[in-house]
């Protein structure tokens, strides 16, 4: 189709050859350890009628769990009525087979939710998934990919994190047939949506702690020795120079805002790949926010030195208050630039927001994974 980007992957060619490609995809964006050989499964068996309550409860729970990540039907009761038509797990969940024993309807609160389809094999009753749902797993990871009715969207599933994507029917290149092609859910979306590899993770964790070592020597040998002191040489690494007492307090200053910046930076990194959401266009934020929380430590610093302090010279200030004040700013770059905007607008006209703007809201930062739909 024109103006979309390129396909994800064909349904009606899953399972078929479109097997690989769906692996590459849920590979790189959801589930890094899934092996190249997954297995693929579209309409496949869920428990067997019969065997619930009984052997196959073990089946149902897991499904349940998967699927809908309903995770206290870990310890639910499972009981079917004497008719044997209905099996409900405690008193939220049902399933209810009609008459013909052909389908089963899943429901959660009385809603209906799903349906399964329903097999006479061998003298057993065996309840199926329908074609709108995939099964791609193996032993570490299993992930859900569910068509909707309407056939206008698919849902990526894995544990509690869900995506969403866009469906279109087309015609098949190759034999001229109607098949539903799978597109990111905006086609005008930009680069970066993919999950961050292990060696993307390895190389941003060495440079945020290795850049915060640095910062932390440098505001070491840019300390004066005494908090009075006159003009006294810096030796940073292998080389010896002089800087003026107001110049070494900018630049001290300017360290503690780039440093408390990357203590955010660090705690944002840490939390986003311990929960596996960190994904590629939120990485140049790492590398932008210690540049941010300098120049914020900075105008902070000229702000209340010229407001507070207008007479004040440099043997009459200590560098603790003023490091502290560009660490804190660093360190809460957000809530700083957003006061620094009140203050504006209280004093100024306030801007009109552009058609494409975006504005930061206090107390809310996505700063590294994907948003949970």
């Amino acid at each position: 189709m024109e103006g979309f980007n390129k396909y994800l992957f064909i349904w009606d060619e899953i399972p078929g050859k479109e097997n690989n490609r769906l692996r590459e995809f849920i590979i790189h964006n959801y589930a890094p350890k899934l092996s190249q050989t997954a297995q693929i499964e579209k309409c496949y068996e869920l428990f067997g009628w019969d065997e619930i309550p009984g052997n196959d409860n073990v089946k149902l729970i897991e499904f349940l769990k998967q699927k809908f990540g309903i995770d206290w039907v870990k310890t639910a009761e499972i009981k079917k009525n004497d008719s044997g038509n209905t099996i409900k797990v405690s008193n939220e969940i049902s399933l209810n087979l009609n008459q013909e024993k052909t389908e089963v309807i899943f429901k959660i609160d009385d809603v209906r939710t799903d349906k399964f389809i329903a097999k006479m094999e061998n003298g057993k009753l065996n309840i199926y998934c329908d074609e709108n749902t995939i099964k791609i797993y193996d032993n570490k990871s299993t992930v859900f990919l569910l068509l909707d009715t309407d056939k206008r969207k698919v849902i990526v599933k894995i544990n509690d994190k869900t995506d969403e994507f866009f469906v279109t029917s087309e015609k098949d290149k190759k034999d001229d047939n109607e098949k539903l092609y799978i597109y990111p859910t905006n086609p005008l979306q930009g680069p970066g949506n993919r999950f961050v590899g292990n060696k993307g993770i390895i190389l941003i964790g060495t440079y945020l702690l290795l850049f915060s070592v640095i910062l932390i020597y440098s505001l070491i040998q840019f300390w004066p020795l005494q908090v009075n002191s006159s003009n006294s040489p810096i030796t940073l690494f292998q080389w010896k120079f002089f800087v003026s007492d107001e110049g070494r307090l900018f630049i001290i200053v300017a360290i503690a805002g780039a440093l408390g910046s990357l203590v955010h930076a660090l705690k944002s990194f840490y939390w986003y790949v311990g929960n596996r959401e960190l994904i590629w266009s939120w990485l140049a934020m790492y590398f932008i926010l210690p540049v941010s929380g300098a120049t914020l430590g900075i105008i902070f610093y000229i702000a209340i030195r010229g407001g507070l302090f207008p007479q004040a010279t440099i043997q009459q200030t200590s560098p603790f208050g003023f490091a502290a004040l560009s660490a804190l700013v660093g360190l809460f770059s957000v809530q700083a630039s957003l006061k620094l905007q009140d203050i504006a607008e209280t004093v100024f006209t306030k801007a009109g927001e552009g058609q494409d703007s975006k504005p930061q809201k206090k107390g809310r930062e996505n700063t590294g994974g994907k948003k949970d739909e």
